[in-house]
């Protein structure tokens, strides 16, 4: 008989031990015992006192994977953990000690190495071991409350000291990334993984293979040798396998990708410098899993062939999602669909892929959504392409309207358009009479050009870090389509593959993924180029790695990118831009062909504006001017680089200003440059007249409203000239770019905002730059200055000439941050 002072248990007399159920939470009981026989009840035993719930119970599964200076540790939560108190951290503790000792009350608390780890953990990593030595490691959670129980284990580290060990370490997100011992610490802004790759290379050149549809630029790493001490993922055969067996003691899912053609990191550069030389690429993608021996029975039967957009795709029976037939629900009686499940490398049926809704699948497309629950839509077609119908519309067309698809109504909350995608909020809810819903997020990519690849990954890249930053495994799928929901679709979810494996295994089976994902959806990654494509996109991401700082750390971590790093032999910021200079194109290489017919229009031979991105006067026998459209944060035409006009060019700068709607320039011109004073002198341009209907003079500039008439017609245009500017672009008051910038945001009316200076590239080169990266800080909180500059490099190539102009940007940024996030 066993009692608590209000309930009493009888068991078996055969029995010595009870569960006892229901107990209440964060209470004590005293637990007494007595025998009990024919004659009647013996003396109870002196209770025992045992409070329940206060403090979380002991961690399970402690154990460990040894190298010669690391260990990784992982574990099981508690069978036991308080209703109310939640754990919240891990407390990890070790000491090198001797391996006998095996009782917990010999071991002094006091003696460990203790640190913490967030409760989302359940593994951990301990560097700085010593080889050849025996350690003890315990872990206790940790709630409001208290501690719990310690639990330990002992093991041994290995016998030997590679000369470069690898250890996996854990992200803030409680992923796995690699830390590399013996390598100074990593700049600010700078992945270490980019680090490395700019620590040891030698020559770097720029693969200027140019053809119909891309241009390549790969950087080669050749010589490890020219910074001893410094690896890129230097893993050997063995550290690979010891991470990827400790993945699975805390991971369920494997990620199964086929061993076809894996790349340590360290060789991807020679890789893919080799495959852009050679066939290699078309080899590889000739050898990839076809899928053709896999079943596609009910997607191509006659019932079904009408709902898949292309007669060729669709899916295998297998792995096909199948939608739950609602006879109560108005057009949702059917069950196929062109959609499947597709796994992520550590999580299964991270996305769901489809095909691009069409007019008869416009229900079926919402009821998917509906029953699997996305959090994101990644739409990356646009509705039309090259004439065609790519994708049919299936939200409303503005904020707060309403659309209805069967038994679904549709939503528009937000929508915010950007310079290559916009984001639209979508609330959908159900006419059942239950008033449920589900809100997602749709990111639709707007700039892939109708045929073929873009020229580069940047917009896709930015895109895909969009949707990653905002999502998370308890929240839902991704829904990925494109048109047929098959090539760039594969794209987008390879790209996320390859990441995270590269960052789990320190190589990349880009071969080995494809065929991951064609084994569950159909000629996944669909052509040559797209292959190719993926290849360079991944690479490119590797080796820039994480540059955007929170505004909140932006002043502490650009005093850390001036620092100079011994293990470079250079700056943060210099290697930023020496990585810039590689990854952007040679003005020189530039096609150029109308800027090159029209010499007498140029002020010289350099920088002259790319045929993709130059400004065509309309109605005009000659439609050249030495300008560009260049995209900001939120528009793709939100500037235009233009020359500073000369005398024979003055009526093409006002043709321009007419045609394009411009209400803005800026002007970076002082007094001793060479400009053709547009504005004064004689007032008739052509066709053109101008009137100066007001001149006020600023700190470090002029702001003039100009009057532009023609055709009967007038337009006022708001001009602003920085003079004290010097003609070597570098800002040295950074207020009065900060000022002239502000009054371009809050005056601007319409149409792109013009800028000129002498060369085009230097100043316009920072003050774009510069305004584009503030955007970016208002809108997010963040900053890139690598990544902003990259992008204006791409479309004005050799903007920011010097490594002087690209550190003027992050001043004047910090001077807007510190004045304005006080």
């Amino acid at each position: 008989m066993i009692s608590n002072s209000s309930i009493t248990y009888n068991v078996n007399s055969t029995n010595t031990h009870i569960i006892l159920n229901d107990l209440l939470f964060s209470t004590v009981y005293n637990i007494s015992v007595a025998a009990v026989n024919s004659v009647g009840r013996g003396p109870f035993s002196d209770p025992i006192v045992v409070e329940i719930g206060i403090i979380p119970g002991p961690v399970e599964s402690l154990s460990s994977i040894m190298d010669a200076t690391w260990s990784v540790i992982s574990w099981s939560v508690p069978s036991f953990i308080p209703q109310d108190y939640p754990i919240i951290t891990f407390e990890i503790g070790y000491l090198s000690d001797n391996c006998s000792i095996i009782d917990v009350d010999d071991i002094d608390d006091e003696a460990l190495d203790q640190y913490n780890v967030s409760s989302g953990n359940r593994y951990a990593n301990i560097t700085g071991l010593n080889h050849t030595s025996c350690y003890i490691f315990g872990v206790r959670a940790y709630t409001d409350n208290g501690y719990g129980e310690w639990i330990f284990i002992t093991n041994k580290t290995l016998s030997h000291q590679p000369s470069a060990s690898v250890a996996p370490t854990l992200d803030e997100d409680g992923e796995t990334d690699f830390a590399f011992l013996g390598t100074s610490s990593a700049i600010a802004g700078f992945s270490i993984m980019m680090l490395l790759l700019v620590i040891i290379v030698a020559t770097i050149y720029v693969k200027k293979k140019i053809s119909s549809t891309r241009t390549h630029l790969i950087k080669e790493v050749a010589s490890e040798s020219q910074a001893p001490g410094a690896s890129i993922l230097q893993a050997k055969e063995r550290d690979v396998e010891t991470v990827l067996s400790y993945l699975t003691v805390w991971n369920d899912f494997d990620p199964q990708i086929p061993p076809t053609l894996p790349i340590p990191l360290d060789d991807l550069a020679t890789h893919l410098d080799t495959c852009h030389n050679s066939n290699g690429f078309e080899k590889q993608f000739k050898n990839l899993y076809s899928g053709e021996e896999k079943p596609c029975t009910v997607g191509y039967s006659d019932e079904n062939k009408p709902l898949n957009r292309l007669k060729n795709v669709t899916v295998y029976d297998d792995n096909r999602i199948i939608l739950t037939a609602n006879p109560d629900l108005d057009m949702c009686q059917r069950e196929f669909i062109n959609a499947n499940y597709v796994d992520g490398y550590s999580r299964s049926k991270k996305y769901v892929t489809t095909q691009g809704p069409m007019k008869n699948t416009l229900v079926d497309f919402w009821y998917l959504i509906w029953q699997e629950r996305p959090v994101s839509i990644v739409m990356l077609t646009k509705l039309k392409e090259g004439g065609k119908s790519k994708c049919r519309q299936y939200w409303p067309n503005a904020i707060t309207e309403q659309e209805k698809f069967g038994p679904f109504i549709v939503l528009l909350k937000n929508t915010q358009a950007y310079s290559d995608f916009v984001t639209r909020q979508l609330c959908i809810t159900i006419q059942d009479g239950s008033n449920d819903s589900h809100t997602l997020t749709q990111y639709h990519l707007t700039t892939w050009p109708d045929q073929g690849v873009p020229d580069y990954a940047t917009s896709l890249m930015t895109l895909y870090k969009r949707v990653m930053n905002t999502w998370s495994p308890s929240q839902g799928p991704i829904l990925v389509h494109c048109s047929a929901g098959i090539g760039r679709t594969g794209i987008f979810i390879a790209i996320d593959l390859a990441l995270e494996q590269a960052k789990k295994e320190g190589v990349i089976d880009f071969a080995g993924i494809i065929n991951r994902l064609r084994q569950q959806r159909m000629k996944m990654v669909q052509s040559l180029d797209q292959y190719v494509f993926l290849h360079d996109a991944v690479f490119e991401e590797i080796i820039c790695g994480k540059t955007d700082i929170l505004i909140e750390n932006y002043t502490v971590e650009i005093q850390k990118l001036k620092k100079n790093d011994p293990s470079i032999n250079c700056t943060g910021i210099e290697a930023q831009y020496h990585l810039l200079c590689e990854l952007t194109p040679d003005p020189n290489d530039v096609e150029c062909k109308s800027a090159n017919a029209h010499s007498n229009k140029n002020r010289s031979n350099n920088y002259l504006p790319p045929d993709k991105y130059i400004i065509t006067l309309k109605d005009t026998n000659d439609d050249y001017i030495n300008a560009s459209y260049l995209k900001g944060y939120q528009g793709k035409k939100e500037f235009i680089i233009a020359q500073s006009p000369m005398e024979n060019t003055v009526r093409e700068f006002w043709k321009m200003i007419v045609d394009c709607k411009v209400s803005t320039i800026v002007m970076l011109c002082g007094d001793e440059d060479c400009c053709y004073q547009y504005w004064t002198g004689s007032k008739t341009h052509g066709e053109f007249s101008i009137e100066v209907i007001s001149k006020k003079i600023a700190n470090g500039y002029t702001e003039r409203n100009l009057k532009i008439s023609f055709d009967k017609e007038s337009r006022s245009v708001l001009q602003l000239q920085v003079t004290d500017w010097p003609q070597d672009g570098v800002v040295r008051k950074a207020g009065t770019i900060l000022q002239v910038i502000n009054d371009v945001r809050n005056r601007q009316k319409k149409g792109p905002v013009v800028v000129h200076c002498s060369d085009t590239v230097s100043r316009s080169g920072v003050y774009c730059s510069v305004s584009i990266a503030l955007e970016q800080c208002k809108a997010e909180g963040i900053v890139d200055v690598f990544q902003v500059t990259k992008t204006v490099r791409r479309t004005k190539p050799g903007a920011v000439t010097t490594l002087e102009q690209y550190n003027s940007i992050y001043d004047v940024i910090n001077l807007y941050i510190q004045t304005t996030y006080k």
